[in-house]
């Protein structure tokens, strides 16, 4: 970016915030009629320009980070009368969660810290209360957890950690045709294609590397006197097409698990029956003990630490048992093996044509049955997706077993 020499003009004010996209505003009282040139630049490289005349303004929408420089000339006098670069150093900066799935907080929270440290700024974090109760309070010290966010005109930049998109609308309405078109003003690159925790260094500007968020929990082995040697599972989930949906699967695995290993089995989901009304029910296995309920999630974490390794879903509970350090045999078809985590993990997956959907882009939160390969409301048809065996779940075992 070449600029030539500043010229200082007293009787025009620029304005420049850089809360969401960086918004640029001219304000005078002069009477002549001026075309402001505004260009933004990612560092050297210009990625916008617009021209505006008095007493208006113009936004980038771009709200991912970017090293932002600004600058504003007079057209008819060309004349350089306002150069700005985003600087957060010392600054008060929000990073606001979209999302209250504990998984994506666990997973996303590292590089907040990260990015704090790398800018050093004053870091204000929106997320779920609960979740938060098990970030290390010490070493988290520097970051201020909020409840709401307050008075924005306080917070020089915010950045809204999520996957974000707009529900477009095919034939006019809500139909078949509908898909979900990421918010690249949000997210860098389509948040389905790449791991998950990419999702937070794309948005923030860091290299991504696997990480792990420093948290606290009761490490005693009290749980051990309750259940003896134990597996932790957990079958429940957000979504039918999260499931492990092998008809009597769980439970065949339970019986290896007691009878070949020897081991209790613990199921730790918040429910034991979970599902939608007028369609069917999901129930945790038979022979395990029943741990379920609304636990805190520090004694979640210290019951998984306790235990041999964990077995789960793409869900909250498979990232904080491989946060916590335990092996994790992680069923599911619903996600390819890429978005998840990598390290002390067996993942099962098997690449067809009936797996890896939620890589798609074309999730829908709000339908508990959605599935965009064929409909299925019934178990019967949800079976039909499933091609997981029970026998790659014991194989897994059998491998995972001798980790310890």
């Amino acid at each position: 970016m070449e600029l030539g020499s500043l010229t200082t003009r007293t009787d025009i004010n620029v304005s420049v915030t850089y809360f969401e996209g960086p918004k640029v505003e001219v304000t005078t009282d002069i009477k002549e009629q001026y075309d402001f040139i505004i260009s933004f630049y990612d560092g050297e490289i210009l990625i916008d320009r617009a021209t505006i005349q008095n007493n208006m303004w113009y936004e980038n929408n771009r709200k991912y980070h970017t090293d932002w420089a600004i600058t504003v000339e007079i057209k008819q006098t060309k004349e350089l009368i306002h150069i700005d670069k985003l600087d957060l150093n010392e600054k008060r900066v929000l990073f606001e969660y979209g999302s209250k799935s504990m998984g994506d907080i666990l997973a996303w929270f590292p590089y907040i810290d990260e990015f704090v440290k790398k800018h050093k700024c004053i870091p204000f974090v929106y997320c779920d209360k609960n979740v938060r109760k098990l970030f290390d309070k010490k070493h988290y010290s520097h970051i201020n957890f909020v409840d709401t966010w307050g008075d924005y005109e306080s917070i020089y930049k915010k950045y809204r950690i999520s996957v974000s998109w707009d529900k477009s609308i095919g034939d006019g309405g809500f139909n078949e045709t509908d898909y979900y078109k990421p918010d690249f003003d949000v997210n860098k690159t389509n948040p389905f294609y790449i791991p998950q925790q990419k999702i937070v260094t794309d948005i923030l500007g860091l290299d991504y590397v696997e990480k792990k968020p420093k948290i606290t929990f009761q490490k005693d082995r009290r749980n051990r006197k309750v259940f003896g040697k134990y597996v932790c599972i957990a079958v429940q989930s957000t979504a039918q097409a999260k499931y492990w949906n092998y008809p009597g699967g769980w439970d065949e695995v339970v019986r290896y698990i007691k009878t070949n290993l020897g081991y209790s089995v613990v199921c730790i989901d918040a429910e034991s029956c979970w599902g939608k009304r007028n369609t069917f029910f999901n129930y945790i296995p038979k022979g395990v003990i029943d741990d379920t309920g609304y636990k805190t999630l520090k004694e979640r974490a210290s019951t998984i630490y306790n235990s041999e390794f964990f077995i789960g879903l793409g869900s909250g509970l498979s990232w904080l048992a491989w946060i916590v350090g335990k092996p994790v045999v992680m069923i599911s078809s619903f996600s390819k093996p890429y978005t998840e985590f990598q390290s002390n993990l067996i993942r099962l997956y098997n690449d067809n044509n009936l797996s890896g959907y939620y890589n798609t882009g074309t999730l829908d939160r709000v339908d508990f049955h959605w599935n965009p390969i064929m409909k299925c409301q019934t178990q019967e048809e949800w079976s039909r997706m499933e091609t997981i065996t029970p026998q790659q779940v014991i194989n897994a075992i059998k491998e995972i077993n001798t980790w310890n």
